[in-house]
């Protein structure tokens, strides 16, 4: 952004002593008559600070104006004693707010309060800075003008001019005078080349009277000014908008409709955003005007706001919810948010956002009014506005609710030429709502939209949407259809779904039934066509469903077969379906029956003995065409031959009998090595070293540990030397912990990567895959570290190797619950990996009790080691809870679910016992029976020995 300062705090005259605060003009006074240049300011978009003076009354004002020539448009913001107030200024229309009061100006406006004479006397209607220039540079009424004096502003010559008009009242002694000090195309250029002079600095307005007796003598009457402090390149048009305007609504305002409609059949999902209560959630939404059916799921718990929901509630505890309202049938069905669990089946709610009440009727919005909240047709258009770096047409709305509060509601419009998701034309962008109480306060609300499809063509996919979850299914109601001019082919070709989807949208017509109940379509190939599969759901038992404008009465199973039955008898069932191409396909549905619930096994197949192999088989039979072809071509006669054919035949079975006995299957002299399997060494070449590395990879290699020698990773210099002992000494006897803070572990849990509901130990938690322990390099588990203690808020059933007090603290001030306990190498081995335990065949080892070193940590309640008494642990718990300072209580049901989750001293896996083999392929856990194993495995555990 170009800044251009002009700094015109104080005007420095220089040449003309007290220049500004008398009256030069006089009937006396010769001037050389000279005009002001035509233009005294950017012809381009600016933006201009201005500082106005009253040296009448001493008053001060400041206003910036942003003026676009592009869409000749005037911004001007006034700031002043009373406080802050801006115009938006479009030829005659004029917006004007103050605050959050904003209304279309039907009155003149005079932002730089320029006084009545002076406003007459120029004979415009002086709204902006450009208006008081032209005007004052197109006055034909000056009886004097011309340039008069210089000064220097800012350290910027300056040119002075005087305009004099004598009798503008009428009364003969009225008169005005007007001094304009602007830079001359003499005076210094402006480093910026954007902006070229002439330009003004400031103008002077002076209403004076003349002395009856004196012409020469005028008192001043008014005295008022003008100080340009800087001039800029403003910022794009939309975005000063969106700075000044974001949740104001203006009255008096011509409302228009929309230029974008809803089509009759889609489906979109939203981002919907609550600012204040600081949430984000997806909202998705199906609607179907032609079949009168909404579908939508959102959290009722926190996404209020979005006009679907209405005012309704649900019933506690059900807050993720899905629900499917079916107009035709006035019933409502409540599912979890993936539909597969139903809570209710209850008739629809009228306070739900998307029924309409009008005279005591009930039916189905529009969807433009289930969307905005509020009729389409009750906006006015604000221009654009810049959201996010995207230039957006906005229309807004106001919807007035009880308590004297009101929202205000903005609507976000993609331009025309945009195109989303290959829809083109003016496409919504996002809905905002300004929710503000008697208070004053204000809650802000965004739903945007983040993906859609329109459906009108291609139809709505019902597989997603069923309420077969709601309603009992009986015995007899899978059925079968056979159709004919289509085959597998086409259905790939033309999308599973589309044809499954018009098959039902068939199937419901020719029964009268509704879509949702026809359920589950499946489609295999069957002979030349294909044959569709499909549930039948029984009616709901809602009694009293909503009477809607398009109300039917539900038929039963029997009565919908009875209608299909007699639609095919007579003629086929016509079923079209529209490619992704748009080509429109068309097949009939010619037979439609039942399926059989009981299934009946096939006959067994017969069991046959084994003989020779395959193999043997195939190397007999060659062995035997190999030795009768060489006796066949033996030069013989006809008689000799046959009789030798017949001891051949028999010979070459007995050799091939005999070569296949004596062949052994596998022999170690028979291993060989695969190709590929084995390769050579490094070849070392004499710039290596004794080890095959040049110098630069030493450089750049890996370093052993503190203590090692170079070369030889596996032998510590202290048994090289072994005179010094205690410098690393023990380093390879001393145990590792892998330290996971309460920041890695809330992470963890928010992104669902463990599971709360279940205890979480250290197979849990190498499970998620992002921790690698490694038991044969001493690393004896995981130290809990207390980095993020402030912000840690799961209440989870923890177990870890190693925790301090403030990791203690910060877990049970959030409801948890969390023990020590020790694991030995070998059964860390175990837990760290359990599918390659479990795989390698061997029996889940028991857990060592902790080695005498240890022995104290463990058995001690203040470190909630898991070798303590219960109700010890729970006296440390209250007063570690005292001295940090929170309320340790613990819910009866979650201390019962700790209890049974809990494991005993020697089990390494919850819910299974030392000593058992786990069987992935069988999905089997085979128990000890043995007495000397159970003795081993559930006897008084073992100490650990390691140091």
């Amino acid at each position: 952004m170009y800044l251009l300062v002009f700094l015109l705090i104080v005007p420095c005259v220089v040449g003309l002593d007290g220049q500004f605060s008398n009256i030069i003009c006089s009937r006396t006074t010769e001037l050389k008559t000279d005009n002001l240049p035509s233009q005294l300011l950017p012809k381009i978009s600016y933006e201009i600070t201005t500082r106005t003076t009253d040296w009448v009354t001493n008053k001060t004002a400041k206003l910036v104006e942003y003026f676009y020539d592009k869409d000749q448009t005037n911004i001007v913001t006034k700031s002043d004693v009373n406080g802050q107030q801006t115009w938006i200024i479009n030829g005659s229309n004029v917006i004007s707010f103050q605050g959050d009061k904003c209304y279309n100006e039907t009155t003149n406006i005079n932002p730089y309060n320029i006084s009545s004479i002076m406003a007459d006397f120029l004979g415009h209607n002086i709204t902006s800075l450009s208006d008081i220039i032209n005007a004052i540079i197109n006055s034909k009424r000056f009886n004097l003008k011309g340039l008069n004096y210089t000064s220097v502003t800012a350290g910027v010559n300056t040119v002075g001019w005087v305009g004099c008009a004598f009798d503008v009242t009428g009364d003969n002694t009225t008169g005005v005078q007007v001094l304009v000090s602007f830079a001359g195309d003499h005076s210094f250029s402006l480093y910026n080349p954007t902006f070229k002079n002439p330009l003004v600095y400031n103008v002077h307005f002076y209403v004076f009277k003349e002395s009856e007796n004196d012409n020469s003598q005028s008192t001043i009457l008014e005295h008022s000014s003008m100080d340009f402090v800087t001039m800029d390149i403003p910022d794009d048009l939309p975005k000063i908008r969106s700075l000044l305007l974001d949740g104001i609504y203006c009255e008096n305002m011509t409302s228009t409709l929309l230029p974008f409609n809803f089509p009759s059949r889609f489906e979109a999902s939203f981002q919907f955003t609550d600012s204040t209560g600081k949430t984000i959630d997806t909202v998705q939404l199906m609607f179907d005007q032609g079949n009168h059916i909404v579908a939508y799921s959102l959290d009722f718990s926190k996404d209020r706001d979005v006009p679907l929901v209405g005012t309704a509630t649900l019933d506690s505890g059900i807050a993720k919810a899905t629900i499917i309202h079916d107009f035709n049938y006035g019933l409502q069905y409540v599912l979890n948010r993936n539909a597969h669990v139903c809570h209710q089946s209850m008739p629809i709610d009228i306070k739900m956002g998307d029924v309409k009440v009008q005279n005591n009727t009930f039916s189905l919005k529009e969807p433009d009014e289930l969307i905005l909240g509020i009729a389409s047709q009750e906006f006015y258009y604000a221009g654009k506005f810049d959201l996010q770096n995207l230039n957006v047409e906005r229309y807004v709305s106001k919807k007035s609710l009880d308590n004297d509060e009101h929202i205000v509601i903005e609507v976000d419009l993609l331009p025309s030429e945009w195109s989303f998701d290959g829809n083109n034309g003016h496409l919504l962008h996002s809905v905002t709502q300004y929710h503000k109480n008697k208070n004053g306060e204000i809650r802000k609300t965004i739903l945007r939209m983040s993906n859609f499809v329109n459906n009108t063509i291609i139809g709505t996919s019902w597989n997603k949407y069923n309420i077969e979850p709601c309603i009992e299914t009986s015995e007899n109601n899978l059925f079968y259809i056979l159709l004919n001019k289509i085959n597998m082919t086409g259905v790939r070709h033309s999308g599973y779904e589309n044809v499954a989807s018009s098959i039902v949208e068939a199937v419901a017509k020719a029964g009268n039934v509704s879509l949702l109940r026809v359920a589950h379509p499946l489609l295999k190939k069957y002979g030349d066509g294909v044959m569709a599969i499909f549930l039948l759901a029984d009616k709901s038992k809602v009694s009293q469903p909503t009477k809607t404008v398009y109300f039917k009465e539900e038929l039963s199973v029997d009565e919908v077969v009875a209608n299909l039955n007699k639609t095919v008898s007579t003629s086929a069932i016509s079923v079209s379906v529209m490619t992704e191409e748009l080509k429109k396909i068309e097949f009939h549905i010619t037979e439609f029956g039942i399926l059989p619930d009981h299934y009946t096994p096939p006959a067994p197949t017969p069991h046959f003995q084994p003989g020779y192999s395959g193999s043997s088989m195939f190397i007999l039979g060659l062995f035997m065409f190999i030795f009768a072809g060489v006796d066949f071509f033996n030069v013989q006669t006809c008689a000799n031959l046959n009789i030798k054919m017949a001891k051949n035949l028999k010979s070459v079975s007995e050799k091939a009998l005999q070569y296949v006995e004596k062949a052994s299957r596998i022999r170690l002299q028979d291993l060989r090595d695969n190709p590929g399997a084995r390769v050579s060494g490094r070849q070392v070449k004499k710039w290596h070293n004794q080890a095959g590395h040049t110098i630069g990879q030493l450089q750049r290699a890996a370093k052993p540990p503190l203590g090692w020698i170079w070369g030889d990773w596996f032998k510590p210099w202290q048994r090289v030397f072994p005179g010094e002992e205690h410098f690393n000494g023990d380093i390879n006897l001393r145990r590792e912990y892998i330290p996971i803070s309460l920041l890695e572990l809330q992470r963890m849990i928010d992104l669902r990567r463990l599971d709360t509901s279940r205890l979480i130990d250290i197979a849990g938690l190498c499970g998620t895959k992002l921790f690698a322990f490694r038991p044969e390099q001493r690393q004896f588990g995981i130290h809990l570290t207390g980095e993020g203690a402030e912000i840690f808020a799961a209440k989870i059933n923890l177990e870890v190797q190693w925790a301090d007090q403030t990791t203690i603290a910060a877990v049970e001030r959030a409801g948890g619950r969390i023990r020590t306990a020790y694991y030995d190498l070998e059964s860390l081995r175990a837990a760290v990996d359990p599918e390659k335990w479990f795989r390698s065949g061997k029996p889940i080892p028991p857990r060592k009790y902790p080695p005498h070193t240890l022995m104290p940590y463990y058995i001690d309640p203040n470190n909630r080691g898991y070798l303590a008494k219960p109700e010890d642990i729970a006296k440390s718990e209250q007063r570690l809870a005292e001295i940090v300072g929170y309320q340790r209580q613990v819910d009866p049901s979650d201390e019962e679910n700790w209890q049974r989750e809990q494991k005993n001293p020697k089990q390494v896996f919850l819910g299974l016992e030392p000593g058992s083999i786990v069987s992935l392929e069988d999905r089997k856990v085979f128990v000890p029976t043995h007495p000397v194993l159970t003795e081993y495995y559930n006897g008084e555990p073992l100490a650990d020995h390691l140091r």
